[in-house]
C-alpha cells in the first residue's frame, strides 16, 4: 500500500489552504479580477500534485496513528484561514470531524480483521 508520510500530507493541506485563502481574498470585492485570477492559477498548479497522489494521501490518512491525527488536524488549523472567522471555525470544525470519522472507520476495520 503506498502512502506519502505524514509530512507530505500535511504539505498537501498547505497547498490547498492557500488556494483557499487566495480565492478568498480576491472575492472580498464580489469579483475576482484578471490579475486575481492569475494569481489564483499560479497558486492552483501545485494542486496538480495534490491531486495526484490522493490515493497515497488516503493510504496514509488510513494508516496514521493516534498521535499523528491531532498533529494533522492542529496543522491545518494553523495554515487554513478565511476572512469571514464564523466560516474558518466552522470549515475547521468539519475536516476535524472527516478527519476523526475516517481514522475511527479505519480502526474499526482493522478490529474486525484481526
Amino acid at each position: 500500500m503506498d502512502q506519502i508520510g505524514i509530512e507530505r500530507l500535511k504539505k498537501s493541506f498547505t497547498v490547498v489552504a492557500k488556494v483557499v485563502k487566495a480565492v478568498d481574498n480576491a472575492l472580498e470585492d464580489g469579483k475576482i479580477s484578471m490579475t486575481e485570477g492569475i494569481g489564483i492559477a499560479f497558486k492552483s498548479v501545485d494542486l496538480i500534485g495534490v491531486m495526484k497522489s490522493l490515493k497515497e494521501a488516503g493510504n496514509e490518512l488510513a494508516d496514521m496513528d493516534a498521535d499523528e491525527l491531532p498533529e494533522l488536524v492542529a496543522h491545518f488549523k494553523k495554515e487554513f484561514d478565511l476572512n469571514n472567522e464564523d466560516a474558518e471555525m466552522a470549515i475547521e470544525a468539519i475536516i476535524e470531524l472527516v478527519l476523526e470519522l475516517l481514522w475511527s472507520m479505519d480502526a474499526l476495520k482493522n478490529l474486525k480483521t484481526k
